[in-house]
């Protein structure tokens, strides 16, 4: 409820603060798409949304996503699961996590 709340307050132009070299707006777009990844994740891997929470953590994908905002908001979120899916793998983590 709160994301969406924030969602609608940055679509419509009233969130734009700066914090430091981050935009807020942009911060709260990165929290945004990394929510919708784990939901995404979850059902295309066939998990509980904890579990897909604790891979994110233990991995990084967090830090992954938000180094990669800038190319993968332009990128459907199928397409930025699939990058995720090959950074898994680059780490050994992708058959660990009982991925298929």
């Amino acid at each position: 409820l709160k994301i969406r709340r924030m969602m609608r307050r940055i679509r419509s132009g009233r969130f734009s603060l700066k914090k430091g070299a981050v935009d807020v707006s942009e911060k709260a777009e990165i929290t945004f798409m990394q929510t919708r990844l784990i939901r995404l994740a979850s059902e295309e891997w066939k998990m509980p949304l904890e579990r897909v929470l604790e891979i994110f953590k233990e991995t990084d994908v967090f830090g992954y996503i938000e180094k990669g905002y800038g190319i993968f908001h332009c990128e459907g979120d199928e397409a930025v699961l699939e990058d995720i899916e090959e950074f898994l793998e680059s780490k050994g983590g992708r058959s660990d996590a009982g991925i298929s």
